[in-house]
This record gives structure tokens, C-alpha cells and sequence, in this order.
């Protein structure tokens, strides 16, 4: 928001009316926008306070309950920090005085609200006490923590256990350190003062710290680095920034290092190390894949997810993520997210929940199903555990059971289980978006003779055959069964009764010229009805059943369509 369209916002405390009405309209006729409240009491005043962010408090000197003085202590005592214009009486200076020193910004008496002058000059007084109090304001916090500052840079020179040490550039000879390095040190600072900075160091790190030393000039004057800085014959680790002091002509005459212990955070970066091999040697050990992220990184991975997609270590993981996400076979029904964030993200939606997902890397031969679960880390809401189960012979084994289980053995075509399922799911939608549904129902014409005179295999047989002719003559939407023995019936979504009584007699013509293997010719009666949504499952079938045995009543091998009378195909 510019400046130009800020709107201020305005506290008017007094219990004269007129005194706000006056203010109010001389401020609402400025060209800068004011919003205000008005308080008759201190009491209430403050309550607004509490609430609202005011830039500008218009205070009368004498309220019901406070005078304008106390008002300023108490705003104060609360630490709230809003300049304060004092609107007092008959002009009278010696309150002045006493407002201005008590802490308010300016006064106005009230009986120059009526002046004109006052009136052009208000909003624009009002707009520079909040712009200097907020100036003011400013300042006042850049020189406290200006003197904060200073006071802990003095802390810190003169009692921080940080180690302070100064040493010339030429020998590197030391020429001064504070108390902190001699306390961790277990010395004296006369043992210190003129010995060389490196006898402190181990040999093997000379060169290295004098090659960083001569790289420190104006442009790069500090530099940070571990050393093994050893105090009284004991080896501890620290971690140095030093500094490089410069003459007039950028020669190197002093350098400045202050460390800092961290033997114990070595030790202990030692330790995690040496679990760090131990838990990855054990996640190695699963066959199930794994890694650990969060949405925008995979910090850690095991060796079966680098074997099965080809990855040599993490890193070439890292640069080519695409490649984990290209392996995800799209297929519906199973998980897919093509980017890390959202591969997260969705996990996280059902985090208690197992979901499926198909994965084939470049260099598989087949597909995999896996079972993929999302875990929290203990104590951690950012970082996750993926874990990946290979599940493909349990999928291929649980698929070869929902075919069993919802397949008739003999002919291919749905068993009567898997009828009920579809009907049930495809009524409701139905019923939802208003189309059409038909079921056709029909048997073969004395199929009884069939087996007497040819045998069971050869009714088997036209079973067999008769079902993948019929399967051939439909559409994919819909749904095939046998309802038993020699009976089947078809499902047809959206497709009316006049429809489905014309596929009925297109099936009806190809079973009757089709020549079957055993016994040649047969024929099939047909039943067809139409669904009403106010019938149920059992209802919709039984009509087809009842338009059956008519078509078989009425001579066989033709189709009776019914909705609520007969029709004849």
C-alpha cells in the first residue's frame, strides 16, 4: 500500500461530544484518509487499545475517571508505545507544559478547533507527530541495540569462554590471549605470550594453516577452519575464525583467531559415524527397499533400491530422480505422483493407509507390484521413512483368486456372484445420472436332449462355444455371466429396452447359424427387461426370468421383452 492510500488510524478519548464531532469532521475533510474511535473514559479507551493498533491518540486533559498525565503513566506502566496529542482547556499553558513533559507529543487547545487556520493544519499535524514518533521510535531501538552490542562485544573480549588468541604474521608468535584460553588450557598467560601459535598444532597441520593464513587478504579477510589445538599436552578439536589484519599498504601484520570447543561434538560426530555404517549395514541387509526424505530431498536410501533401479550410490540417485519416477507404471487403481513433493505429499493425505503402486526401471525385465507405506521419523515432522514391499506373486496369486472367485470355470464368462456385484453398482448409477439399464436373460433350447444324446462333454463343449460367440457380439461395458447350468444372462448399461431387445435378436440369429462342434445347431430363448428405479435387484432379474418363460411357452428360440406388459421380437 503507498503511503498516499494508507489510511491511520485514530483513537479521539473525551467525553464532550462536540469536542469529537469536531475533530472528526475537520480530519474526515483532509485529503489523507483517517479511520477513528471514540472513547468517552479512560476505561473504555483502553479496552480499545488492547485490540487495536492506533497510530494517534487525540487524549482530553480531564476524563470522568483519569486525568490526561495519569492516562500517559498508564499507557507507560502497559508498554504501549502510541503518540499522544493533548486537547486541553481554555488554553490554559501551565497544562502545557506539564502534558509535554509528562510524556505527550503536542497539545491543542480545544477552543482553536474552531479556528480555521487549525483546521487546514490538523490532519497534517497529526501526520507529523506519527511520522517523528515512528522516527523516534527507530532511532531509539538502533542506539540500544547499538549499545548492546557493544556491551557484549566487551562481554565477550573480557569474560567469554570463547578462545581469543593474537599472534604476529612474520613467526607467528603470540601476542596476546584471553583469559578463556588460558582457563581451557589449564596455563598461565606468561607460558603463552611469545610462543609460536603452530607449536601449538600438530606438525602435520602446518602446512595446510600456513596456506590458509597467506590466502586471507582484503578482499577475503576471514576465513574459518578446524584445528587440533593442543593445551597442556591434551589434544582437543576446535573450531577457528581468523582474521587477518591489514597495514596501509594491505600487508599482513596480525592475525586475530577466536575458537570454540567442540571436542565433544568430534566425539560424538565419531560415534554417529560408526552407527551411522552399523544402521546402514542393517537397512543394506533388508530386501525390502527403502528411503528416508522429505519433500524436497532423499537423504538416504539402502542397497536394494540402488540395485533395483541401477543406481551406484545416493548421489546419482539424487541427480537423476526423474529416473525413480519414470519407472512408476501408470495403472489405474494403483499409486502413481511423478515428482518428489507430491509423491510425499499424497502418502501423507492416508499416512496409516497401504497403497499399491507398479514400478518397472529400464534395465527390469517384467513389472513389480510393491506395497509402499510412509512412516514419520520418531520426533520428526519433516523427515519420512519409505518403505517399499515387493508383493508381485501375492498380487499375481490374489488376481488368480479374484478370477476364481468371480469367473465360471467352464465357459470364461462371470459367475453369478460377479453379476450381483455389477448389478448392484451399476442400478445406483443408474438411478444417479438417469440412463437407461437392461438385462437380457436367456438358455439354450432343450439342452436336456443335448447331453442325453450327444453326451456331457459335448454340452460342455457347446457351453464353451456358445459363450465366446456371445462374448464376441458385445460391448465392453457389458457384463457376461452364467447364471447356471445352461442359463446366462447379460447386463447392458445405458441402453434401453428397445435396444436391448434388438441385441437380444442379433444373438439370437448368430447362435442359430452358427454350426458347433459337437451337435451342430442349437437355438436360445431370450428374455429382456428394462430397470425401474423404484425395484430393486431381485425385481429387475425376476421380470427378466418371467419374459424367458414366455419366449419358451411361446414356441422358443425368440426374444419377449417386458416393462410392465409383453412385447414380442
Amino acid at each position: 500500500m503507498s503511503l498516499i492510500d494508507k489510511k491511520y488510524k485514530i483513537l479521539i478519548v473525551d467525553d464532550d461530544k462536540v469536542t469529537r464531532s469536531m475533530v472528526k469532521s475537520i480530519l474526515v475533510n483532509s485529503i489523507k484518509k483517517f479511520e477513528f474511535d471514540e472513547a468517552v473514559d479512560a476505561e473504555e479507551a483502553f479496552n480499545y487499545i488492547k485490540n487495536v493498533e492506533y497510530d494517534c491518540i487525540l487524549l482530553d486533559y480531564i476524563l470522568p475517571d483519569l486525568t490526561g498525565i495519569q492516562f500517559i503513566e498508564k499507557l507507560n506502566e502497559d508498554n504501549v508505545s502510541i503518540p499522544v496529542i493533548m486537547l486541553t482547556g481554555k488554553g490554559d499553558e501551565s497544562l502545557a507544559v506539564k502534558v509535554l513533559k509528562a510524556g505527550a507529543y503536542d497539545y491543542i487547545p480545544k477552543i482553536q478547533l474552531a479556528d480555521e487556520l487549525l483546521q487546514n493544519n490538523l490532519p497534517q499535524k497529526l501526520l507529523n507527530v506519527i511520522n517523528e514518533f515512528k522516527l523516534n521510535n527507530e532511532r531509539e531501538k538502533s542506539r540500544k541495540s547499538l549499545e548492546l552490542s557493544e556491551e557484549r562485544y566487551r562481554g565477550l573480549i573480557e569474560n567469554s569462554q570463547i578462545l581469543i588468541v593474537r599472534f604476529f604474521s612474520d613467526d607467528y608468535s603470540i601476542n596476546y590471549a584471553n583469559d578463556g584460553l588460558c582457563n581451557y588450557g589449564d596455563i598461565e598467560r606468561f607460558d603463552v605470550i611469545g610462543e609460536k601459535f603452530m607449536d601449538f598444532l600438530p606438525e602435520e597441520s602446518h602446512e595446510s594453516l600456513i596456506k590458509l593464513l597467506n590466502s586471507l587478504n582484503r578482499d577475503i579477510p576471514m576465513v574459518q577452519t578446524e584445528l587440533p589445538f593442543a593445551l597442556n599436552e591434551e589434544e582437543k578439536w576446535q573450531i577457528w575464525t581468523i582474521q587477518v589484519i591489514l597495514d596501509e599498504n594491505n600487508y599482513p601484520i596480525e592475525f586475530q583467531a577466536m575458537g570454540e570447543d567442540i571436542t565433544e561434538i568430534k566425539k560424538t560426530q565419531k560415534k554417529m559415524d560408526k552407527q551411522k555404517v552399523y544402521l546402514q549395514s542393517i537397512i543394506d541387509s533388508l530386501d525390502n527397499m527403502l528411503f528416508v526424505a522429505n519433500k524436497e530431498k532423499i537423504f538416504q536410501v539402502n542397497t536394494s533400491l540402488l540395485n533395483y533401479f541401477d543406481f551406484y550410490d545416493i548421489d546419482e540417485l539424487r541427480g537423476e530422480v526423474e529416473k525413480f519416477f519414470n519407472s512408476i507404471v501408470v495403472t489405474e487403481g494403483y499409486f502413481y505422483q511423478n515428482n518428489l513433493a507430491e509423491f510425499i505429499e499424497s502418502l501423507l493425505t492416508e499416512i496409516d493407509k497401504t497403497h499399491m503402486i507398479k514400478m518397472k526401471p529400464e534395465n527390469a525385465l517384467e513389472e513389480k507390484v510393491f506395497s509402499i507405506k510412509l512412516s514419520k521419523l520418531k520426533d520428526d515432522n519433516e523427515f519420512y521413512v519409505v518403505t517399499f514391499s515387493d508383493v508381485t506373486e501375492l498380487q499375481k496369486k490374489s488376481e488368480n483368486f479374484e478370477i476364481q472367485a468371480t469367473v465360471d470355470n467352464l465357459t470364461g464368462a462371470f459367475n453369478r456372484r460377479k453379476f450381483h456385484e455389477s448389478l448392484e453398482f451399476t442400478m445406483e448409477f443408474s438411478k444417479r445420472y438417469k440412463d437407461d439399464l437392461s438385462i437380457i436373460y436367456f438358455d439354450i433350447d432343450h439342452f436336456k436332449q443335448v447331453n442325453d444324446n450327444f453326451g456331457h462333454k459335448a454340452g460342455d463343449s457347446v457351453l464353451v462355444e456358445l459363450s465366446a460367440l456371445i462374448k464376441n457380439n458385445l460391448r465392453k461395458t457389458d457384463v457376461f455371466a452364467r447364471w447356471g447350468g445352461e442359463e446366462f444372462i447379460i447386463l447392458a448399461p445405458k441402453t434401453s429396452l428397445k435396444n436391448a431387445g434388438k441385441l437380444a435378436e442379433k444373438l439370437r440369429k448368430e447362435i442359430e447359424k452358427f454350426t458347433f462342434q459337437y451337435v451342430k445347431k442349437v437355438t436360445c430363448s431370450f428374455g429382456v427387461s428394462v430397470f425401474d428405479k423404484n425395484e430393486d435387484g431381485d425385481t429387475f432379474i425376476n421380470r427378466s426370468d418371467k419374459a424367458l418363460y414366455i419366449a419358451k411357452e411361446s414356441g422358443r428360440n425368440r426374444v419377449v421383452a417386458m416393462r410392465k406388459k409383453i412385447t414380442k421380437i
